[in-house]
C-alpha cells in the first residue's frame, strides 16, 4: 500500500499538520490516528510528554506523505514552542542528515519577516531524521483568504509579501522547491495578517532519485506537489531547477488565490502516471483564470462569494489584465516567465496602482488605454474609456500590418486618437456621455481628411470609420450614425478585399432602422461577392445568417428557409451540428408549429453537446410555448433560463432581463398575478433596456 502525500490531504488536513487551531477539539490527538495510519512507526513514534534531545513532544498534529509533525516544547537553550518534523523510515537517514546540515547551514542567512526559521536537526534514538521548525500558528494563505473573505485585492497585497520574502531567499541563493499553500500560513501579528514560509530546504534534503514506482508513492519524491511543480521540476527533479522554478509555483498559487482552483485538476494531472504529468506540465497549457472559473458551475457562486463579488463581477474582474500575470509566471519556458519574484511582485503593484503591466502585449494601445484609466475623472468616466477601446484595437491592428507604409499609417492613427479625442476630452474636464465622445471623434475626423491629411494613407482612414462604426452599431444602437461610417469605410479603403465587414455591418445597420429592402440588397452584394470568391466559410455563414434574419422580418419565409438550409449543407459537415436556431422562429412564424418545435428542441441539445449556453434557446421555446398556451412547459425552460442567466450573466445584464421579462409576460398570459408580482418586484429599479 502506497503512502498518502502531503498533497493529497485537504485543507483541513493540512492546517492541522502545520500549525493548532484556536479551538481545543480542533486538534488531532495521537488516539485519533490509528497505528495503521503510519505503518512502520506503531513501535518507535513518539508520544506525548516522550522526549526527542531537548524536545518534549506535546502533540502530534498529523502526517504526510513523508514525516509526521508534532508540537513540541524545546527546554533550552531557550524556552519555546516548535515545530518538530520527523521523518519517516526509509528515507536513508545518513543521507538526509549529512545533506540537510549543509542545507541549515545555508538557511541561517534567511533574515525575513515572512520566512519561518528552521532551528535545528538530527536524528533520533532510533535513527530517523527530525528537523525543528518555528511554530507558526496559523492558517494555509487559500484557507485564510477564504475564511476572511478577502477581496481580489487584499489577496493581491498578501500575495505581494510572499513574493519579497521568496525573492530575499533567492538572493542568498536559496530556491524553496514546494512553494504551495500548505507551506505558506497566515498568522496574525499586531491585528495584521502576516504570511509565514516555512520548509525552506527540507524538500532538497529528502530529495531522492525518480523510480519507476507509482504516482502515488512517487508525489512525495518529486521534490514539490505536482500540481505547483514547474515543467523543468517534474522533468529533470532537482538537477536543473532555478529561481525561475519557484516564480512558476508562485504563478499557480496566484492563480488559486484569484480563482480559487487549480489551473490543471488535480485527477487529470495524476491519472496517467509519471509520464501523463510530465507531458501535460510540458505540452498543456492552462486554461486562462476566467474561463476556467466558468467551467466550475454552481462551485464558482461560492469562490465569488469568498471575494465578496458576484460570479459576473469576478469573471470580468479577471479577464485580461489581472490573468495575464499568473499565465506570464507559468509560462513553459522560463525564459518567458518573470525573471524573478521581485519582478512578478512589481508587476502587482503595476495593477494595483493601474500602470502598465510587465505581462502586457507591448503595444502603445495598450499604454494608451492605461493612460485613460489612470486619469478617466478628467477625460469623462467610463464613456471615454469605451470609446478609446475601439481606438486601442485599430492601433494594435495598424501595428501588426508588417508593410513599408507601416509606420506612417500608425502615426497617423496614434495622432489622430491622441489629438482627435484624448486631448479635447482631457482639457475640457466636464463629463461628457459616450454618444458626445463618438460625435466630436467623427467632427475631429473629418476636419483632419479636408486637410488632406489622410490623402495618401486611406487605408488608415478606413480603419478609423470602421471602428467608429462599430462603436456607434454595436454600442449605441445608433444606426444612423454607423451607416454614414460604414460609408465612408466602404468608399476609402483601397483593397476590395478587406470590405467584406463593411457591407455585412451597413446591412445590419440598414436593418436596425426598419429599412428592411436596403438592408437586404447590401447583404445580398456582400453575398453574391462572397460567392465569387469561393472563400472564407465562416464569413458566408454570418452574413447568410443576417441576410436571413432580414428575409424574416420582410416575410419572406420561403427564401429565408432556403438559404439557412444551404448555408447548413455548406459550413457544416453534419446539417444538424447548427447551433443558431433560426429555421426554428422561421417555421414558427410561418405557422408549422411541429417543425419549429423540433428546431428548438434540436438546437438546445446542440448547444449543450457543444458546451454553449442553452439560456437564449430556452427563452425563445418558451415564447413558442406561451403563444401555444403550453404554459407548465414555458414555466419550466423559463425558469431555468433565469436561472442560468442570473447566475453567469448577473442581474442587470439585458440577457437576463429579457428571459425575466418573459417569464413575467407568460404569468400574465397564464394569469397568474401573484406569480407575476413575485418576480416583477426582482426587477432591478433602473436596469437597462433588455435587447430583443
Amino acid at each position: 500500500m502506497s503512502e498518502t502525500s502531503l498533497s493529497d490531504l485537504d485543507p483541513e488536513q493540512l492546517r492541522k499538520l502545520l500549525s493548532v487551531a484556536e479551538e481545543p477539539d480542533a486538534r488531532v490527538s495521537p488516539k485519533e490516528i490509528p497505528s495503521s495510519d503510519c505503518p512502520g512507526l506503531s513501535e518507535t513514534s513518539p508520544q506525548p510528554g516522550s522526549w526527542i534531545d531537548q524536545y518534549r513532544i506535546l502533540e502530534r498534529l498529523g502526517e504526510g506523505g513523508m514525516a509526521i509533525v508534532y508540537l513540541a516544547e524545546q527546554q533550552y537553550p531557550v524556552h519555546r514552542n516548535v515545530a518538530l518534523k520527523l521523518i519517516k523510515p526509509g528515507m536513508n537517514s545518513r543521507q538526509v542528515i549529512a545533506r540537510f546540515e549543509m542545507e541549515r547551514q545555508t538557511l541561517t542567512l534567511l533574515n525575513h519577516p515572512n520566512i519561518a526559521n528552521i532551528f535545528d536537526a538530527g536524528t533520533t534514538k532510533n535513527g530517523l531524521p527530525y528537523f525543528v521548525m518555528e511554530y507558526v500558528k496559523g492558517l494555509p494563505i487559500t484557507d485564510y483568504c477564504d475564511h476572511h473573505k478577502l477581496t481580489i485585492e487584499d489577496r493581491l497585497r498578501l500575495f505581494m509579501q510572499v513574493c519579497q520574502a521568496i525573492y530575499h531567499a533567492h538572493q542568498k541563493g536559496i530556491i524553496h522547491r514546494d512553494i504551495k499553500p500548505s507551506n505558506i500560513l497566515v498568522t496574525v501579528e499586531n491585528d495584521q495578517a502576516v504570511p509565514k514560509i516555512i520548509d525552506f530546504g527540507i524538500a532538497k534534503a529528502i530529495a531522492q532519485p525518480l523510480t519507476k514506482r507509482t504516482v502515488a508513492t512517487e508525489d512525495s519524491q518529486l521534490l514539490g506537489t505536482p500540481e505547483y511543480m514547474s515543467p523543468e521540476q517534474a522533468d529533470a527533479g532537482s538537477d536543473d531547477v532555478d529561481t525561475r522554478s519557484d516564480v512558476y509555483s508562485l504563478g499557480v498559487l496566484l492563480y488559486v488565490l484569484i480563482t480559487g482552483c487549480l489551473p490543471f485538476d488535480s485527477d487529470t494531472l495524476r491519472e496517467g502516471g509519471v509520464e501523463h504529468f510530465r507531458r501535460m506540465m510540458r505540452e498543456t497549457d492552462p486554461k486562462t483564470p476566467s474561463a476556467r472559473l466558468t467551467t466550475l458551475g454552481e462551485e464558482a457562486a461560492v469562490i465569488a462569494q469568498n471575494r465578496r463579488m458576484e460570479i459576473p463581477n469576478l469573471v470580468k474582474h479577471l479577464r485580461k489584465e489581472l490573468e495575464w500575470i499568473p499565465l506570464k509566471a507559468m509560462r513553459k519556458e522560463r525564459v518567458e516567465r518573470y525573471h524573478s519574484a521581485s519582478e512578478l511582485s512589481d508587476d502587482i503593484k503595476n495593477y494595483l496602482e493601474g500602470a502598465p503591466l510587465t505581462a502586457a502585449p507591448a503595444t502603445i494601445g495598450y499604454r494608451l488605454k492605461k493612460f485613460v484609466r489612470r486619469h478617466k475623472s478628467l477625460v469623462g468616466g467610463a464613456a471615454a474609456v469605451l470609446v478609446v477601446s475601439f481606438s486601442v484595437m485599430i492601433v494594435s491592428l495598424l501595428f501588426n500590418w508588417h508593410q513599408a507604409r507601416t509606420l506612417r499609417e500608425a502615426r497617423l492613427v496614434t495622432d489622430y486618437f491622441y489629438h482627435g479625442v484624448l486631448k479635447p476630452i482631457y482639457e475640457q474636464q466636464d463629463r461628457k456621455t459616450a454618444q458626445e465622445i463618438l460625435d466630436n471623434a467623427v467632427k475631429n475626423l473629418n476636419l483632419e481628411f479636408k486637410t488632406g491629411k489622410f490623402k495618401d494613407y486611406p487605408r488608415a482612414e478606413a480603419q478609423i470609420r470602421e471602428h467608429l462604426g462599430h462603436a456607434y452599431l454595436w454600442g449605441l444602437k445608433d444606426y444612423e450614425a454607423a451607416e454614414v461610417q460604414f460609408k465612408h469605410f466602404l468608399r476609402t479603403h483601397p483593397e476590395p478585399g478587406h470590405k467584406r465587414e463593411g457591407w455585412n455591418a451597413l446591412g445590419m445597420a440598414y436593418f436596425g432602422q426598419g429599412r428592411y429592402q436596403e438592408a437586404a440588397t447590401e447583404l445580398e452584394r456582400g453575398v453574391e461577392r462572397l460567392r465569387r470568391s469561393g472563400k472564407d466559410e465562416d464569413w458566408h455563414n454570418l452574413v447568410w445568417r443576417n441576410l436571413a434574419n432580414v428575409y424574416m422580418a420582410q416575410g419572406r419565409y420561403e427564401e429565408a428557409e432556403r438559404l439557412m438550409l444551404e448555408t447548413r449543407k455548406r459550413h457544416f459537415k453534419d446539417p444538424n451540428d447548427d447551433p443558431f436556431g433560426i429555421l426554428a422562429r422561421i417555421y414558427q412564424e410561418q405557422g408549422r408549429y411541429d417543425k419549429a418545435e423540433h428546431e428548438f428542441l434540436r438546437t438546445m441539445a446542440v448547444k449543450k453537446k457543444q458546451g454553449l449556453s442553452t439560456a437564449g434557446t430556452m427563452t425563445d421555446l418558451a415564447r413558442f410555448y406561451t403563444d401555444q398556451e403550453r404554459y407548465e412547459e414555458a414555466e419550466k425552460y423559463l425558469l431555468a433560463a433565469v436561472k442560468s442567466r442570473r447566475l453567469i450573466l448577473g442581474d442587470l445584464h439585458p440577457h437576463t432581463l429579457e428571459s425575466l421579462n418573459t417569464l413575467i409576460a407568460l404569468y400574465e398570459a397564464w394569469s397568474k398575478p401573484e406569480q407575476a408580482n413575485q418576480w416583477r418586484a426582482k426587477l432591478p429599479q433602473t436596469a437597462p433596456e433588455a435587447s430583443p
